[in-house]
């Protein structure tokens, strides 16, 4: 029989200047942790010299980890803290103009409520994206929201200055198609 590990927690930080990283449980309690003998960090085992729990996470001193440093180096290529949610950033704001394209331009759509209900489904997606970001990631994986986001400036600057004849890209500040507002 084949041993399988289950994804408890993702170290997500170091804590203090002695080695100890921040491991951010995932679907269990931490003091569930606590008890196990051995933590894998991918795929390896390690033995926790120390650990307890501090604000919701684990606080785990690892035996061989003396400074921060070191525990720097179990941390790599991970991102934390608000990189997660600047890689989908322009993922979400290509999403969006896709969508209002293809429902505005293509299909020739006019609803509000189906404006607000892809922006509801868009704003989901933008929560749960960023926790498919918790690393580690090498090679092309890591470049792809790198790339969407090269892409998306290069777009954005090309319809800048050579807009598309659609009707979605004209200036319509000359029409005169603004409502006054009664004051």
């Amino acid at each position: 029989m084949e041993l399988t590990m289950i994804r408890a927690g993702r170290i997500v930080n170091t804590h203090g200047v002695r080695g100890e990283v921040k491991v951010l449980p995932e679907g269990v309690e931490p003091e569930l942790l606590l008890d196990c003998p051995a933590l894998y960090v991918d795929g390896a085992p390690m033995a926790p010299a120390a650990r307890r729990v501090h604000k919701g996470c684990l606080l785990v001193k690892l035996k061989g980890i003396d400074d921060m440093d070191a525990a720097l180096t179990l941390n790599r290529d991970r991102p934390g803290g608000v990189r997660p949610w600047l890689l989908t950033l322009p993922l979400l704001c290509g999403i969006t103009l896709l969508l209002g394209w293809l429902y505005h331009v293509t299909l020739g759509g006019e609803a509000l409520w189906v404006d607000l209900a892809l922006y509801a489904a868009v704003m989901v997606l933008g929560f749960w994206l960023p926790t498919r970001f918790s690393g580690p990631f090498r090679g092309v994986r890591w470049l792809l929201p790198i790339l969407a986001a090269a892409l998306l400036a290069l777009l954005i600057a090309w319809f800048t200055v050579r807009p598309p004849e659609a009707l979605l890209f004209r200036d319509l500040s000359a029409v005169g198609s603004w409502l006054p507002l009664p004051c």
